[in-house]
């Protein structure tokens, strides 16, 4: 689901634009759907569910046009250090982003 705002098109459940099989609280090294709600919206956002090596994700936008994306990345409860590598998909390389310190 996407809802249109001042600032564009927000994309708010991440759980209908991933294939089914990566998500699964119960297992190791998959996904997980974790419901939010703010003053405006509400939607799905994507976490790790325990793992060593989570499964690459493949999240399809099915958006076309020019665009900018902003990915929010929070501190996961454990204190172990991460990464999250974005690349779109005619990209060579991929970005790095980690949390906030």
């Amino acid at each position: 689901m996407s809802i249109n705002s001042r600032e564009g098109i927000i994309i708010t459940k991440l759980d209908e634009l991933v294939d089914k099989k990566y998500i699964n609280e119960g297992k190791p090294n998959l996904w997980r759907a974790i419901p939010y709600r703010t003053e405006s919206f509400e939607g799905v956002m994507l976490g790790e569910a325990g793992g060593a090596s989570p499964l690459p994700l493949t999240i399809r936008l099915r958006k076309n046009g020019l665009y900018r994306i902003w990915l929010g990345v929070y501190r996961h409860m454990s204190g172990k250090p991460f990464q999250l590598r974005v690349r779109l998909s005619k990209d060579l390389c991929c970005q790095k982003i980690g949390p906030p310190e």
